[in-house]
Formats: structure tokens, C-alpha cells, sequence
């Protein structure tokens, strides 16, 4: 990484040049066949006490004399979601910096000045930290990325630097989630692998992804992006109002205050949200076993303001898969019962289940889940490439952080998804039996 700036007789930087380059790439075998990222900013900007993102600063230690010592520490159970410079948001924790992108053939594909922030909840504390890419016009006179990252004719105006979240040590679970459900009826993201570089030190194993805002409903479902409503765990996070956030808790009300098993009541609410988003949603994340911080936190959901005529201009509530991190998805969650879960704690749901139609139709595609998508056929294939191409850069990752390659833990944690997508297809079903009993799934011309 080279860098040079001009200044004028006072001290003024008149302008800046940030060159990447790299030395020896192709000797590095956790380098080879993935894209590569270069993050270049001052480095205050990242560590100074005060002002610094990526460390516990000054935010911490505020927090450790004032509060810590008063007993309020009992409201932060884990130390990762204590108060640190890191886990602040907004505008006034963005930092400028320049954003090199450099595809697996080595050929530069994005070279522009950015602001990044700190990305994620809890892993917000944990290494390696996500970090979010934002293009704006006061960087770079653009409020887009001038490359398509992702997808033809998409140039997005913020992407992500995924560092795994919880599932940081072998950044599986978001990623074969998002691949394996891409094509179910709720929006999933886009994952890129790369070597990350942060002021040209090597900075681990990332996924460029994208990110859930209203510029990736336009470019997804080619509807204006000031007419979109967007939800996060229950919080509005596109620019709204109150009348927006009305419209959702009205969606919420009519559902768990209405009789779901009277038709008029089922077709009005699939009047208020796409229920084969609903549907598919709900049936993947219970099969993949998510609990603890899932339904309950972790979901996100759209519908555009006013009705605009198009396909998905409808009004519409649609689903969103983000943050599989962290429950679900391995051995430890093999014999739950997700689908008994789900309906203790989650009102929407329960409430349309209790709907003859809704029944058939989750059943139907919870089974079509565990038949197609995650078969265990799709799975190995998809493990298999998995652990080719990644586990050398996930290797060198570890040993920048956690000073290990950890190889047998990266073959124990194949292994383990292995023996969770070969059994839990008969634990789904047992699920069914349980709470639908043989004779109606019989009677839907439902058989394992």
C-alpha cells in the first residue's frame, strides 16, 4: 500500500493517491482463488482512544468508571455487548478511507474512496470485526460503488465486509444459508469470499456481502426505493415515518387478534403479507434448527409504502434472511423441535397455524425444504467446495487471530453439519408427526 498527498505552504492537503499493490500474492496459498479487499485510512481513525472504531477506547472506560463498579454490568451478561468505542453507530462513527477490491484473477475491479463503520450486534466485539462500505458524494462525488460487485447492472451504495459474526472461527452457517436458500421466496444476500487487507497488514478471511437497505430492494425487486418500508427487528430502518411504522404493527394486530382458521380473516391477512415469503421463511429457519435469537430478534421484512402496480409494488410484506450466525445449524441443535418452539414464541405464526390451509401449504414446504434444498446431497456438494477453497484462507485466519490454523477443528466442524443435514430431515418430520399427527399429513397426501 502506498499512499501520497499534496499540501500547500499552510499545512492544507490539497489532494491524496492511494496506490495497493501486492508482493509475492501467488506464494500465499490462502490468497489463491478468492477475491481480495484493501481497506487504507489514517489509523486514528481506526484505534486512537477517542476517536478510534475498531477498539474499546474511550467509550469503555467511561463505561468501566461510571457504570461498571455501580452494578449496572449486570444488565451486559457477556462481555461483548459491554459499551466500547466499537459498538457505537451512526454517522459520527464513520470514518473515511479507500476501498480496493481485487477479483480472484487479481484484476482490480474497485478502486474508490468510501466511509466505514463498525458492522454487526454482539460480534461487534469479537475478532474479526464486519465492517460496512459506504460510497457518498462527500468521499468520492457518488453515492454508488462504480463496479458491480454483485450482480450485472447492481452498484450498490454499501456493501459489507463480513467477518463471520458469532460464527467467526469458521464463517459457515451465513453463508450456506444464504447460498442454499437463495432461491426460496424471501431475499437473501450475496456472499463473496476474500483476503482482507487493512492499512496493507493482512486482516483475515471476509465475505464481501451485501446489504439489506432500500437500494437492495430497487435493484432485487426493481421498485422505487423511496417508496420502501423496511423493518429490522421492530425497528423502521429506511427513512419513514410514523404512519410507516403503523402499517406494520396494524399487520402485526389484525393477525394475532383475529380468528386465523375463519377464510375472510387468512385472506385478508394474505392480503397484508405475501405468504409464501411467510411461508418459506419460517419453514428454512426451523428446519436449519434457529432458536435463542431467532424469531424474536434477527428478522427483517419490507412492502413499498403505496401500492406502484408492479409484481412486488403490492403492499406486501416480504421476508428477509439475515444473521444465521449464531443457534441452529449444527449437532448441538439436531433433535430440536424448532417447529414447538416457534409456535410458543412467535404470535404471527401461531396464529396463522391455526389456519387448515396454512398448515398443508408449511407442511408442504418444509418437507420440499428438507427434500431439495438441503438435501444431504446438496449439502456434501456444498461442504465439499467449502472446505476446497476456504479452508486454507479460513486457516490463515485463525492463525492471524486465535495464533492457530485449527485444521482438525475445521474438519470436525464439516463434520458436524455433515451429520445435521443427514439426520435432521427424520427429526423434521417427527416434528410434524408430533404436532400434526400421522392421519392429517395422510389426509394431505403429506408422506415422509
Amino acid at each position: 500500500m502506498q499512499r501520497a498527498s499534496l499540501f500547500d505552504s499552510a499545512g492544507n492537503c490539497l489532494a491524496s493517491i492511494t496506490g495497493t499493490y501486492f508482493v509475492g500474492f501467488r506464494e500465499k496459498n490462502a490468497y489463491q482463488g478468492i477475491y481480495t479487499a484493501s481497506i487504507v485510512t489514517s489509523p486514528e481513525n481506526l484505534f486512537d482512544h477517542d476517536t478510534g472504531i475498531y477498539v474499546t477506547g474511550n467509550t469503555f472506560s467511561n463505561f468501566l468508571e461510571n457504570d461498571f463498579d455501580n452494578g449496572d454490568s449486570f444488565s451486559h451478561p457477556y462481555w461483548w455487548w459491554w459499551p466500547a468505542n466499537y459498538s457505537n453507530r451512526g454517522i459520527n462513527w464513520e470514518r473515511t478511507a479507500h476501498i480496493a477490491i481485487f477479483d480472484n484473477y487479481q484484476k482490480m475491479i474497485l478502486s474508490q474512496k468510501c466511509g466505514i463503520r463498525i458492522k454487526g450486534g454482539g460480534s461487534r466485539g469479537k475478532l474479526p470485526k464486519s465492517i460496512a462500505c459506504y460510497a457518498r458524494n462527500i468521499y468520492d462525488n457518488s453515492n454508488h460503488f462504480d463496479t458491480n460487485i454483485f450482480q450485472t447492472d447492481i452498484f450498490p451504495h454499501k456493501f459489507v465486509l463480513f467477518g463471520g459474526g458469532d460464527d467467526n472461527r469458521f464463517k459457515l452457517k451465513d453463508y450456506l444459508a444464504n447460498v442454499m436458500e437463495q432461491n426460496l421466496h424471501f431475499a437473501t444476500m450475496d456472499f463473496i469470499p476474500c483476503a482482507m487487507f487493512l492499512n496493507g497488514e493482512y486482516w483475515g478471511m471476509y465475505f464481501i456481502t451485501e446489504d439489506y437497505n432500500a437500494d437492495y430492494i430497487h435493484d432485487h425487486y426493481q421498485v422505487d426505493s423511496a417508496n420502501v418500508i423496511m423493518i429490522k427487528n421492530n425497528i423502521l430502518t429506511t427513512v419513514s415515518n410514523q404512519e410507516d411504522y403503523q402499517k406494520y404493527t396494524d399487520m402485526l394486530a389484525f393477525i394475532e387478534k383475529n380468528d386465523m382458521s375463519d377464510s375472510a380473516n387468512y385472506n385478508q391477512a394474505c392480503n397484508l403479507i405475501d405468504i409464501n415469503s411467510f411461508i418459506d421463511y419460517y419453514a428454512a429457519q426451523i428446519y436449519i434448527g434457529r432458536c435463542n435469537d431467532w424469531p424474536g430478534n434477527n428478522f427483517a421484512l419490507w412492502r413499498v409504502r403505496n401500492n406502484d402496480g408492479s409484481r412486488y409494488g403490492d403492499e406486501k410484506w416480504r421476508w428477509m434472511l439475515f444473521d444465521v450466525n449464531s443457534g441452529g445449524l449444527s449437532s448441538n441443535f439436531l433433535f430440536d423441535d424448532t417447529l414447538s418452539y416457534v409456535l410458543t414464541v412467535d404470535n404471527v405464526f401461531s396464529a396463522l397455524y391455526k389456519n387448515e390451509n396454512f398448515r398443508r401449504q408449511f407442511a408442504e414446504r418444509l418437507l420440499y425444504i428438507g427434500n431439495e434444498v438441503f438435501a444431504p446431497e446438496n449439502c456434501n456438494l456444498f461442504l465439499e467446495q467449502y472446505s476446497q477453497s476456504l479452508k486454507e484462507p479460513i486457516a490463515a485466519d485463525n492463525l492471524r487471530f486465535y495464533m492457530d490454523f485449527q485444521y482438525d477443528e475445521f474438519d470436525q466442524n464439516i463434520t458436524d453439519m455433515r451429520i445435521f443435514f443427514e439426520q435432521r430431515y427424520d427429526v423434521i418430520w417427527n416434528c410434524l408427526v408430533n404436532n400434526l399427527g400421522e392421519e392429517w399429513l395422510a389426509q394431505s397426501g403429506l408422506q415422509k
